[in-house]
């Protein structure tokens, strides 16, 4: 027997380690796709009880931040498309978007009621009018606190050195989509449904992420997007973003 093992050495030591190899990596498969179905249920129920608690009327799916000078290009642009999307999608008949403070309580302290303010998302719309406005800046430092992802939407030509050290870190990357005007009127490249498909992706991953902008740059017609993590702001900051994933799924080529 002896000599037949000496024999048969090279092959049984091969065949041994082959079926360790296989057994180990079978094993890690194994973890690892029950962690990312774990992970996968605990999005998926995060978002189901987002939609419900929407439907029984608490809060909002959005939360939109911008200058008053901006009103009317903001109600026509960017919360009636978005607004009936959200309807569209979740099944809920009332408005999504919080826009600026119809929902506030009168004769309460008005940032008492952006920290009361219930919504998923911050949607940022910068313009010339924003750089002015130290309540603007103030409406981003308190969704941040509150660690809401942050889309950030630029209309016009933005001189983006006139903004707050904030915005700044929050500008630095490059086009994703594009915008373009069809009779005088800016139009999406891209869908609506992709910008919430983005959205939706942004919170599944909450608690994974704390800062997302989404750019949109309508007169040079570009979307960008970009994460940032301002030393400043490191107590809100906790997780890093996964922003290869977030670019793939928008369909991004670099």
């Amino acid at each position: 027997m002896l000599l037949i093992f000496y024999c048969h050495r090279t092959a049984i030591i091969g065949a041994t380690v082959a079926s360790t190899v296989a057994v180990v990596t079978a094993v890690m498969v194994g973890i690892t796709v029950l962690r990312y179905k774990r992970k996968l249920k605990r999005k998926e129920g995060r978002m189901a009880s987002i939609v419900a608690n929407l439907n029984q009327g608490n809060g909002f799916a959005v939360y939109l931040i911008y200058s008053s000078v901006d009103e009317v290009f903001v109600r026509s642009a960017v919360f009636s498309p978005l607004n009936d999307k959200l309807k569209q999608v979740t099944g809920v008949g009332r408005d999504l978007v919080s826009i600026g403070d119809e929902q506030f309580r009168v004769g309460w302290n008005i940032y008492r009621e952006i920290f009361m303010e219930l919504s998923n998302v911050a949607v940022v719309v910068l313009s010339e009018g924003f750089a002015n406005s130290v309540f603007c800046d103030q409406e981003i430092d308190i969704a941040m606190q509150l660690k809401k992802p942050v889309i950030l939407l630029l209309k016009g030509d933005v001189d983006i050195n006139q903004h707050s050290e904030l915005i700044q870190l929050l500008f630095q990357t490059n086009v994703l989509f594009l915008f373009g005007y069809v009779d005088n009127e800016v139009v999406l490249k891209t869908t609506w449904n992709k910008v919430l498909e983005l959205s939706t992706l942004i919170v599944k991953s909450l608690g994974e992420l704390t800062i997302f902008s989404l750019c949109l740059k309508f007169d040079f017609c570009t979307l960008l997007y970009n994460t940032v993590f301002p030393p400043f702001k490191i107590n809100f900051i906790k997780h890093a973003l996964n922003i290869y994933t977030l670019r793939e799924f928008a369909g991004v080529k670099f």
